[in-house]
């Protein structure tokens, strides 16, 4: 509660009182003297519950329900501390911790016996005036003279307008006295009063002592603002936020709740520094701001994320907004000591009520919908659908059930030939991950590999696969000419610079020709680039071992990668056999140019029509892979393709023999 210190500095006692520990949890000084305790700890070590009847437990449920509506109490408290008697007239207002729970903010306002009838007060902090039963001021003592300069010959002066002023004339006569706060403008200058006002029955009079409290006050409005606003962009912070969006679904409004990342902020703090990333974060809050103008509320959720709460007006509108806002924040920023630097934005938005009708709920749905953004290749936006949600409980539930799939061994291989169709014989295989679960069926490795990636499991089971294929090329070594290949996927994230050791040593423990085996690294890898990757697959090379590049055409390669990394072979991704048209009949034939003139051979994936099968031997492919041809097969399948005058696998054995 360090953060909250600087209410001590208040002359009244102020405290925080937990509900649901019945206890005080912090207190300012003024306070703990209040409650005649020796020390704050001392005071939040007291068990009030067991001396708190359950009338006062019920009503403070009821202030509780009050506070959750956004309403404030103010009454006369009475409570024993240390068995002495005290009544004082507090102020009770909900106040959310950190955690989000409710708590109870208790600011003591004024005792019983302050009210005086003698104005003879000399200088203090109480300014005492004198009213008759018309609000003509009667007399003032003298410190509120020395202090303010303006006249008040009425009450309407003090309160500002006439019709405040007769209903605390009339008022105080029904109440005999009450407490306020008024804010009135005195000597040029803003002042804000605690007032207590009693009604002198005897003489029909009014008397007003006022507290001026203005130093407090933007004390105490300063720790709220930086309870509820970041420091570095000004705009709500994420306890800020959540409230106003609790506020908004309170109220029933239709809205829309915005999730925005900025693209590649952390290449900004490691490449410029943390000021520079701040100074990003500023300018970007500051664009935000203008594009997004009230009614719509904004704050920096943490980090690089910005949330914003966007009013629904029709269908259109938010599509509209979406795209302002990423249009607008590719602008150049203005940054000091740099210049000029663009960015971009991701942004995911849900809808309330449409989507959800609780906080939580409409964050994790905007949440998921940013992500998704980044996903797609950041620079947009995406709008939350059930689609989502039934995809992420997918990847939560496939997370869960893949750490018990390694240490069960529920994994198995499945081997797709790869065929030579000049000389009408198998090549090779592609050794595919399969993994069937008892609750999510079977699991493509689409699915599971990119989790796996995500938790550091694909190293385990990299190995496994490693260790799987190297056992089965072992016992089809005898059938194996040089040069016939099974193929191993790799991820990069397997790669370190012991791994050509390690897999030196597993060839030698399991007697298989280093001829016989290659890896494959997709192209979709983004790592392509690291120098050090380049130092690995060399030394994987220097094996004897081939390395593939898989999914050629889809992802980071260029040139450079090509004839840079060590690769023996490229896959020409499906995605390119699969759809005849005239770019992609250019993209295969400058494929299989390029990889000529680089020396390398190539693979056709995804041939699965006789079309496809003609086209490609046509154009000059001699090694195709698909389904056309063979799909991925059991071990013993596979086995029986290596026998003398095995090829052609006729379809429907090729069928019964799918894994």
């Amino acid at each position: 509660m360090n953060e909250y210190n600087v209410l001590n500095q208040l002359s009244n006692p102020i405290w925080i009182f937990d509900f649901e520990k019945k206890s005080i949890i912090w207190a300012n000084s003024s306070a703990v003297e209040l409650w005649e305790a020796t020390s704050l700890a001392e005071l939040a070590a007291r068990d009030l519950k067991s001396g708190m009847s359950e009338a006062v437990e019920a009503t403070l449920e009821s202030y509780r329900a009050k506070f959750e509506k956004g309403e404030n109490i103010r009454t006369w408290w009475t409570f024993t501390p240390k068995q002495k008697l005290k009544r004082k007239l507090c102020v009770f207002s909900g106040f959310k911790l950190s955690d989000g729970r409710q708590t109870m903010l208790v600011e003591v306002l004024s005792n019983e016996y302050s009210l005086r009838r003698d104005l003879a007060i000399t200088i203090g902090s109480n300014l005492s005036l004198l009213f008759d039963k018309y609000g003509v001021l009667i007399s003032c003592n003298d410190y509120f003279k020395t202090c303010f300069y303006r006249p008040v010959t009425e009450l309407a002066d003090l309160v500002c307008c006439q019709a405040v002023a007769d209903n605390w004339i009339r008022r105080a006569q029904i109440e005999q006295e009450f407490d306020a706060e008024i804010e009135p403008e005195l000597d040029g200058s803003y002042h804000c009063f605690k007032a207590s006002a009693k009604w002198l029955q005897d003489k029909a009079q009014l008397l007003v002592s006022l507290t001026d409290i203005s130093e407090q006050k933007q004390m105490f409005h300063k720790a709220s603002f930086q309870a509820t606003h970041d420091e570095l962009t000004g705009l709500f912070n994420r306890r800020g936020m959540l409230e106003v969006i609790d506020e908004a679904v309170v109220q029933e409004k239709p809205f829309h709740l915005v999730f925005i990342d900025v693209d590649k902020f952390k290449q900004v703090n490691d490449i410029y520094g943390h000021h520079v990333g701040d100074q990003l974060l500023s300018k970007t809050a500051d664009k935000l701001s203008e594009i997004l103008k009230e009614p719509c509320k904004i704050g920096r959720f943490g980090g690089d994320e910005f949330l914003a709460l966007v009013p629904a007006q029709n269908s259109a509108s938010i599509h509209l907004k979406l795209g302002q806002v990423l249009k607008k924040m590719q602008l150049p920023l203005q940054l000091k000591n740099l210049g000029d630097i663009c960015i971009s934005v991701s942004a995911g938005c849900s809808s309330f009520p449409h989507n959800a009708k609780d906080t939580d709920s409409l964050l994790k749905q905007a949440g998921l919908a940013m992500h998704q953004s980044k996903l797609n290749g950041r620079n947009r936006y995406h709008l939350f659908t059930p689609h989502l949600m039934e995809e992420q409980s997918r990847k939560v539930h496939i997370r869960q059930r893949l750490s018990r799939a390694v240490e069960l061994n529920k994994f198995t291989l499945a081997y797709q030939p790869i065929y030579d169709v000049c000389e009408n014989r198998i090549r090779g295989a592609e050794a595919l991950l399969r993994w069937h679960d008892e609750e999510l069926g079977q699991v493509a490795p689409s699915e599971f590999v990119p989790v796996a990636e995500e938790t550091g499991q694909i190293v385990n089971i990299g190995k496994w696969v490693l260790k799987q294929a190297l056992k089965q090329v072992s016992q089809w070594q005898e059938k194996l000419d040089h040069t016939f290949t099974i193929s191993i996927n790799i991820s990069p994230i397997q790669l370190h610079a012991g791994f050509s050791n390690d897999l030196s040593q597993m060839l030698k423990k399991y007697g298989v020709s280093a001829a016989n085996i290659a890896l494959e690294l997709t192209e979709s890898c983004n790592v392509l680039n690291n120098q050090d990757l380049r130092y690995w697959l060399e030394d994987i090379a220097k094996l004897g071992v081939k390395l593939y590049l898989d999914d050629f055409g889809t992802g980071y390669s260029s040139l450079s990668v090509l004839h840079n990394l060590p690769f023996h072979v490229v896959k020409l991704d499906k995605s390119f056999t699969g759809t005849d048209s005239e770019s992609n009949r250019t993209i295969i034939a400058a494929t299989l140019a390029l990889a000529k003139a680089l020396n390398m051979a190539v693979i056709a994936e995804g041939v699965e029509t006789e079309n496809q099968y003609t086209s490609l031997q046509s154009q000059g492919y001699r090694y195709l892979q698909g389904y056309y041809l063979s799909r991925p097969l059991r071990q013993e399948c596979f086995s029986a393709l290596l026998s003398p005058g095995a090829y052609p696998l006729p379809a429907e054995v090729s069928e019964k023999c799918e894994l």
